[in-house]
Protein backbone atom coordinates (compact mmCIF):
# COMPACT_ATOMS: atom_id res chain seq x y z
CA UNK A 1 0.00 0.00 0.00
CA UNK A 2 1.48 3.09 -1.25
CA UNK A 3 0.91 6.15 1.11
CA UNK A 4 1.70 9.32 -0.33
CA UNK A 5 2.74 12.54 2.40
CA UNK A 6 2.61 15.78 0.89
CA UNK A 7 3.33 19.08 2.63
CA UNK A 8 2.17 22.64 1.43
CA UNK A 9 3.57 25.99 2.65
CA UNK A 10 1.06 28.39 3.54
CA UNK A 11 0.86 31.94 3.85
CA UNK A 12 3.50 33.33 6.53
CA UNK A 13 5.38 30.61 6.37
CA UNK A 14 3.33 27.89 8.16
CA UNK A 15 3.29 23.95 6.59
CA UNK A 16 0.58 21.80 6.38
CA UNK A 17 0.65 18.18 5.64
CA UNK A 18 -1.99 15.48 3.58
CA UNK A 19 -2.02 12.45 3.76
CA UNK A 20 -3.73 10.24 1.56
CA UNK A 21 -4.09 6.08 1.25
CA UNK A 22 -6.40 3.62 -0.80
CA UNK A 23 -8.43 1.35 0.81
CA UNK A 24 -9.49 -2.17 -0.55
CA UNK A 25 -12.14 -1.61 -2.46
CA UNK A 26 -9.95 1.38 -4.67
CA UNK A 27 -11.53 4.45 -2.80
CA UNK A 28 -8.83 6.95 -1.38
CA UNK A 29 -9.32 8.35 1.60
CA UNK A 30 -7.52 12.06 2.44
CA UNK A 31 -6.52 13.75 5.93
CA UNK A 32 -5.08 16.72 7.00
CA UNK A 33 -2.32 17.75 9.33
CA UNK A 34 -0.24 20.61 11.32
CA UNK A 35 2.83 18.47 12.02
CA UNK A 36 4.13 15.59 9.78
CA UNK A 37 4.71 13.24 12.82
CA UNK A 38 1.07 13.43 13.43
CA UNK A 39 0.40 12.70 9.66
CA UNK A 40 2.54 9.71 9.55
CA UNK A 41 1.27 8.62 12.66
CA UNK A 42 -2.27 8.57 10.98
CA UNK A 43 -1.10 6.89 8.27
CA UNK A 44 0.58 4.01 10.06
CA UNK A 45 -2.65 3.40 11.73
CA UNK A 46 -4.72 2.97 8.91
CA UNK A 47 -1.86 0.58 7.05
CA UNK A 48 -2.58 -1.40 10.37
CA UNK A 49 -5.92 -1.46 9.85
CA UNK A 50 -5.75 -2.80 6.68
CA UNK A 51 -3.48 -5.36 7.53
CA UNK A 52 -5.43 -7.14 10.47
CA UNK A 53 -8.29 -6.43 8.16
CA UNK A 54 -9.73 -4.33 11.67
CA UNK A 55 -9.96 -1.60 9.49
CA UNK A 56 -14.17 -0.81 9.38
CA UNK A 57 -13.88 -1.16 5.29
CA UNK A 58 -12.34 -3.92 5.01
CA UNK A 59 -14.87 -6.81 4.20
CA UNK A 60 -15.09 -10.23 6.26
CA UNK A 61 -12.87 -13.04 5.22
CA UNK A 62 -14.47 -16.19 3.93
Amino acid sequence: MAAPMNSVELEGGTRRYRARYRDVAGRQHEKRFRQEVCTQRWLDEQASALVTQTWPGTPAPP
